[in-house]
């Protein structure tokens, strides 16, 4: 049941017209007993940012947010994430995401 928060998840920079940035939450959350993770994520702000979020964990990009440069998104959020496992366990943390 115990999930832990390593470092905390940092925050996150779209430079402008660059290139997409990833980010992959099992770097920073862990279960100690093993259990599959499964993610939440929220944007405080809405759905401004163009992203892609891959939370089947028989996949090779599990665990994986890619946030995207594109017209009409918005400069900056929080995203918050929740992490749970099989058996009661959360942990919660957040970062911001922006384009500069």
């Amino acid at each position: 049941m115990p999930i832990v928060l390593g470092s905390g998840i940092p925050d996150v920079t779209i430079p402008l017209y660059g290139m997409s940035q990833l980010l992959s939450l099992t770097d920073y959350f862990d279960d100690l007993d093993g259990d599959s993770l499964t993610f939440t994520i929220e944007f405080e702000f809405g759905t401004g940012f163009v992203y892609t979020f891959n939370n089947d964990i028989t996949s090779p990009n599990y665990g994986k947010i890619v946030f995207h440069d594109a017209p009409g998104n918005s400069t900056y959020d929080i995203v918050k994430v929740t992490a749970s496992d099989s058996k009661g366990g959360t942990v919660t943390d957040q970062f911001e995401v922006r384009i500069s």
